[in-house]
């Protein structure tokens, strides 16, 4: 249940943190700064139950999908468009990490 509950959370991340990137809303941006926190948070203590190292990498992964998030923000923030296309990739293969670690691991 715990697994869905951050797979969810994880794709509501990045369906409001694109959507404040590309719409400038400010509530949008509230929104992005605290699924981020949230995520992040649940990413520390999903480890607390198990002892494996899938649960390090986890945190790791969750980290750099906020992290790109973030940087997306700022590249558009500041009109540097033209690499949107590559981090929006990394956005993607990132989401497919963290399913793989969830669901194989």
């Amino acid at each position: 249940m715990i697994k869905i509950l951050f797979l969810l959370l994880s794709l509501i991340y990045v369906v409001i943190g694109l959507l404040s990137i590309y719409q400038s809303y400010k509530f949008l941006n509230i929104a992005r700064y605290i699924y981020g926190t949230l995520l992040l948070t649940l990413s520390v203590f999903i480890p607390l139950n198990t002892t494996s190292i899938d649960s390090i990498w986890l945190f790791i992964i969750t980290l750099c999908l906020v992290m790109n998030i973030e940087i997306t923000a700022f590249k558009d923030h500041h009109g540097d468009r033209k690499r949107l296309f590559l981090l929006h990739w990394f956005t993607a293969f990132i989401i497919l990490i963290i399913v793989l670690i969830l669901f194989i691991f």
